[in-house]
């Protein structure tokens, strides 16, 4: 069980990883122009019962395959990882659409890796629970010239960061609670910023009805 000592230290290595993004790239567009090692992890990371309840979820992990136009940079070296193998026709498609790049120089670039597992895990877990294949992956990547592109963040990404030690392109997993709506409308509240008529997160049918009922009685009748 880890300690609290144990969650800040790993915080804290979380963050200091993230600031190389900042180092690295003045603006977002410097990261089409330099020469950066690239990995994509489409991981759908959600509850397993509900991944359980996605029709082909494993199909998702194909929704990142737009980070291919990455590769139109001739010095961009991108991995994409999957739990299952790609077709090879998906990926033949995807590079012929890179302008004025040759497709043999962009696929030469483009390393696809799978754990051929297609179980309701978090791709980010299964790649995890392979010591052999996240070596693979650091081996491949210069870690002061890389950096991790994700479908959504979650403890399982953050750990995959630090196992690599590259830096993950999104939001600190602990953060996300103030990206959601909930989150904003207490933001809004305590810095006293205007904002539409609501209520905090409800827990319970009880609290919800009470509060449904209390909104009726302030917003105005259609």
């Amino acid at each position: 069980m880890p300690t609290l000592q144990d969650v800040s230290n790993h915080n804290t290595q979380f963050r200091q990883l993230q600031t190389k993004l900042r180092d690295c790239a003045a603006s977002i567009d410097l990261f089409d122009q330099d020469d950066f090692d690239i990995l994509v992890i489409p991981s759908f990371s959600i509850d397993q019962e509900q991944l359980g309840k996605i029709e082909g979820f494993l199909h998702y992990e194909e929704r990142l395959l737009f980070s291919l136009i990455r590769l139109r940079n001739p010095h961009t070296r991108l991995i994409y990882v999957t739990a299952q193998p790609l077709s090879p026709t998906i990926i033949d498609y995807y590079l012929q659409l890179l302008p004025g790049i040759p497709f043999s120089h962009a696929r030469s670039r483009l390393l696809l890796l799978s754990t051929y597992d297609a179980s309701l895990k978090p791709l980010s877990q299964k790649i995890l629970e392979r010591p052999r294949l996240v070596e693979r992956i650091r081996k491949a990547m210069r870690p002061e010239k890389s950096y991790i592109v994700c479908f959504n963040s979650s403890p399982w990404e953050r750990e995959l960061s630090l196992r690599l030690g590259v830096p993950l392109l999104a939001c600190s997993p602990d953060l996300l609670y103030w990206g959601s709506k909930s989150g904003s409308r207490e933001i809004f509240a305590s810095a006293g910023v205007p904002h539409p008529d609501g209520s905090p997160l409800m827990w319970d049918e009880e609290s919800l009805l009470q509060e449904a009922a209390q909104l009726c009685g302030i917003l105005p009748h259609n």
